[in-house]
């Protein structure tokens, strides 16, 4: 799928123009595979297909609203609502096997966290704002090419999209995908390798 077939889905599931596109491209490592697990140094590099992700603020009669809508353009992953509350318990994997939008996730709590730091849950998801988002993959899963740390990526980005209406600003990419792989690990328990290729 393309970014322009993206955001026409976008459009046919949530009747509006997305504000951001994102894609974040899979990764095959050159030099060690399955090492970085262990903080051993790996060479990622780059693939072709990509995760799109289109996002917008969610809205409803025109106000803003506290639920982060999920649709995939693949009809075997199911569409999933997340209503903000206080507690990110609600969208993690709780130790059972992570669905899709785990992943998703995964980045955007590493961003909150990011921008407003881990000592407060409440006070960082009172700030977390709705999200409309789809999530369109080129990237076979299960296939060793990074199809979640893709996914976790461009959920990252579209989280500092909405949230500051930049994309990384004061946040190093460096910093920025260490908190994130390190979420992906604590939310959907695995995730190992470099995520700066998928940057």
């Amino acid at each position: 799928m393309s970014g322009e077939e993206c955001v026409t889905l976008y459009k046919q599931k949530f009747g509006l123009n997305p504000e951001w596109l994102i894609r974040c491209p899979g990764r095959v490592n050159l030099i060690g595979e399955h090492i970085d697990y262990s903080n051993y140094p790996v060479l990622p590099m780059a693939i072709e297909d990509s995760t799109w992700v289109a996002a917008g603020i969610a809205t409803a009669n025109n106000n803003q609203t506290k639920e982060i809508r999920l649709e995939n353009a693949n009809s075997r992953y199911n569409s999933f609502t997340l209503e903000i509350g206080n507690s990110f318990s609600n969208s993690s994997a709780n130790g059972k096997s992570p669905q899709w939008y785990h992943y998703f996730f995964a980045g955007w709590r590493g961003a909150l966290e990011r921008l407003y730091g881990n000592e407060n849950e409440n006070k960082v998801l009172e700030q977390a704002k709705g999200m409309f988002i789809l999530v369109a993959s080129k990237i076979p899963p299960s296939a060793g090419l990074s199809s979640s740390s893709a996914l976790v990526c461009a959920a990252a980005l579209a989280t500092l999209c909405v949230q500051t209406g930049q994309v990384f600003g004061n946040i190093s990419k460096a910093k920025g995908s260490s908190r994130i792989r390190n979420k992906s690990r604590k939310i959907c328990g695995n995730g190992g390798r470099r995520n700066g290729p998928s940057l």
